[in-house]
């Protein structure tokens, strides 16, 4: 992924009164009345940038590759031509180039001064983060004023000023395509609810994660982004969890590129995380549930599954339990040198999943007494009547006991489930409607983002993760919805809060502090909204809730 446009700075100093995410565009109207309107042309990836009336601004550029923050060896030229604003960008390393590329601005009746200055751009959120650097120069191109500019970018100057141009002359079409592809989300998404804000945000959150998806250059389903603005890469987990929401053609496309990835070099080549083959499969039930595999995919995904329950799942396997590495699991960090080695409880359910579509596709019933063999072996050695574990032998309350309900929620009868949750959120609740990542009174919980000794002490073991709570919220209204209508509540209007009006608007968040409700990390993650959607249409259906 590369970056090119760092700044689009008005001449001017007026405030924004409103910002609003139309879904196919983003609307920033300011204090004189101007307004600001961004949109992308999914055809080229091209930026569209709209006033309503003429104004001048800065082109602050800053290119480089995603995670590339060397300032050494940057190199900017400018020209005009062919209608164009044209920044070559290359990186060097000595004499030689590391890798280059064009960004082509065409407008409307525009006016340009080149500037070709440089200047200290400061970051706060990630000074807050404690993630350097903090502060780096970045090139002021000129300014522009007009009222209708494109932005595209390009290995192949000439490509990225035929784009532009293109773009540029498209633009009214363009609209009209975002605005249809629109109302026709709209229309197939739509259900009557009474909660406005709920009713928005979940919009919000299934159009936010449709945006994730990437499509490659025959604008075919490529994969799902993990979040923006630096998770850009296709992790397996973050799919599986989210693919339930995606539309159903992406859902299926990225699957059955991840299912021929899986016969050729296997699980590995997805993930090397110890529930990957469990989350295949689990994708897969998915879809031949919403009956979209034909009889053929169908059958390749049986012969994988039963080479998996039959060969690998046993060498994973020591004492009747699924064993994992460090770092093996969702929570991949290793504050203190933990990182959840060993047998952990959402694994089991995970392996208990697969064995149920193993006999579910087979009926075979030697997968049902491996099932009965795992479960009875999960409860004797996790479960003591009032707390499951963590992991074996570790007591320590985490939120994971609610994934496990989430994959297999037959590990526990309902009246124990009621209470392993009731014990669950004593350590774990926070009051403004979240749970915390590890229980409150332990040793090493941190309460603040980023906030301790160690920036990343807090991430897995205080943090509050949306995608969790949103599972939790889901797991909760399962067992007893009246027993725990608090705290089914204060998760969802946590969640609501997020995506409406905090982070980037129409987004989902990754997490927040546990001492205060403040979403952070990633403003836009995938599984979060994916989530938080899948939790507000099973808890409250077609309906939702006034107060």
């Amino acid at each position: 992924m590369l970056k090119t446009v760092a700044q689009i700075r008005l001449g001017v100093s007026l405030a924004s009164k409103r910002v609003k995410n139309n879904f196919w565009n983003f609307e920033v109207e300011r204090s004189s009345g101007l307004v600001e309107r961004f949109f992308m042309d999914p055809r080229s990836d091209s930026l569209i940038y709209e006033l309503n009336n003429p104004i001048a601004f800065s082109l602050v550029l800053d290119c480089k590759e995603i995670f590339d923050n060397d300032s050494d060896g940057r190199f900017y030229d400018i020209s005009e031509e062919d209608g164009c604003v044209v920044i070559s960008y290359a990186k060097k390393q000595g004499s030689a180039a590391r890798y280059n590329y064009f960004l082509a601005v065409a407008g409307k009746d525009y006016a340009f001064e080149r500037r070709d200055e440089w200047e200290p751009q400061k970051y706060a959120y990630d000074e807050a983060r404690r993630d350097p650097p903090y502060e780096r120069y970045v090139f002021n191109a000129g300014v522009l004023k007009g009222k209708e500019f494109v932005f595209s970018a390009g290995i192949d100057k000439e490509e990225a000023k035929k784009t532009a141009r293109g773009a540029l002359k498209d633009k009214e079409r363009v609209k009209e395509l975002l605005s249809e592809k629109f109302n026709d989300f709209i229309a197939a998404n739509q259900a009557p609810m009474e909660n406005e804000e709920m009713s928005a945000a979940r919009l919000a959150a299934k159009f936010s994660l449709q945006s994730l998806a990437v499509f490659d250059d025959a604008h075919n389903p490529a994969g799902l982004y993990a979040g923006i603005p630096w998770f850009a890469q296709f992790w397996f987990r973050d799919f599986a969890i989210s693919a339930p929401q995606l539309d159903l053609e992406i859902e299926k496309a990225i699957f059955l590129n991840c299912l021929d990835r899986y016969e050729q070099k296997g699980a590995e080549a997805l993930s090397p995380a110890a529930d990957t083959e469990d989350l295949f499969f689990r994708v897969a039930d998915d879809l031949i549930y919403k009956e979209a595999l034909s009889e053929k995919e169908k059958l390749r995904v049986k012969n994988l599954l039963l080479k998996y329950v039959d060969g690998i799942l046993p060498l994973k396997m020591k004492d009747g339990l699924v064993f994992g590495g460090s770092k093996a699991t969702w929570m991949d960090t290793a504050f203190k040198g933990c990182g959840r080695c060993g047998a952990n409880i959402e694994i089991q359910a995970l392996a208990l999943d697969a064995l149920k579509l193993a006999f579910t596709l087979t009926k075979d019933r030697k997968y049902a007494q491996k099932g009965y063999e795992l479960l009875k072996t999960v409860r004797a050695n996790f479960w003591d009547g009032a707390i499951l574990a963590d992991g074996l032998g570790d007591k320590t309350i985490r939120p994971n006991i609610f994934l496990a309900y989430y994959f297999y929620p037959d590990l526990l009868l309902e009246h124990e489930w009621v209470k392993c949750f009731e014990n669950a959120l004593k350590a774990l609740w926070l009051p403004w409607g979240g749970l915390a990542s590890l229980e409150k009174d332990h040793p090493n919980f941190c309460g603040q983002y980023r906030g301790c000794e160690e920036p990343d002490q807090s991430y897995h073991n205080g943090d509050s993760w949306f995608f969790l709570n949103n599972i939790a919220a889901l797991a909760l209204s399962m067992v007893d919805s009246k027993k725990f209508d608090k705290e089914i509540k204060a998760i969802m209007s946590a969640g609501t809060n997020d995506v409406l009006w905090n982070g980037i608007a129409g987004h989902s968040s990754e997490l927040s502090s546990a001492d205060n409700f403040s979403p952070a990390g990633c403003f836009a993650q995938s599984w979060s909204a994916a989530t938080y959607a899948e939790a507000i249409e099973n808890i409250y259906g077609g309906r939702m809730p006034i107060d």
